[in-house]
């Protein structure tokens, strides 16, 4: 089972790049794109401005360029190594014969908790975000910080649970939770309380 969180990147690239603590200009954005190709090699700048910026004019307000660079950043350190990954084992299980499968996941759902832990709210669902629901930090009673979880974050949480239990006892989350590459279709679950049944 493997996953990622919706706004993968707003985190890891605040603090990579210190320029995002502040108002960013389009120059500002291209930089962080030309320094973060020193590490991944091949991109073309104009190709990543049209993908997140679709366009090209050199207007944009600081905020379009942040989401714009966090959602890049995401995609290439985390979002797009684990959905390779993941892929890359499963087509391995099925050539193998193998009766195991890989279950994919994306976190949707924003908590009170992650605002804690340094995810403003210009960050989205951050990097690492279900480790809450993963360790049921909602049904602690002595909660070592300042924060109330609602009673769907509870349920939440005993549902995350469950699924990660239910994984390893199993080699299956739940039975509605497909197979990442089931009928030629890739499967990603949302994971999210306001949604605990969608593909």
């Amino acid at each position: 089972m493997s996953g990622v969180m919706r706004n993968e990147g707003s985190i890891l690239a605040y603090v990579a790049f210190p320029q995002l603590h502040r108002n960013i200009t389009d120059k500002d954005f291209d930089d962080m794109v030309i320094i973060t190709n020193e590490s991944y090699h091949g991109f073309k700048l104009q190709s990543i401005r049209q993908f997140y910026l679709k366009d090209d004019h050199k207007n944009h307000s600081s905020d379009v360029l942040r989401q714009a660079f966090y959602a890049f950043y995401g995609d290439i350190d985390i979002k797009c190594p684990t959905y390779l990954t993941a892929k890359q084992y499963a087509n391995y299980a099925i050539k193998s014969g193998s009766k195991n499968r890989v279950y994919f996941y994306e976190l949707t759902y924003e908590s009170k908790f992650a605002k804690f832990m340094g995810c403003d709210e210009h960050m989205g669902v951050c990097h690492a975000s279900e480790l809450e629901f993963v360790f049921g930090l909602p049904l602690w009673v002595d909660k070592p910080y300042p924060i109330t979880h609602t009673q769907l974050d509870v349920d939440f949480s005993l549902y995350v649970m469950k699924l990660w239990t239910d994984f390893a006892k199993y080699g299956k989350p739940d039975d509605q939770w497909p197979h990442i590459l089931d009928n030629n279709f890739i499967n990603v679950k949302d994971l999210n309380p306001m949604n605990t049944s969608r593909k």
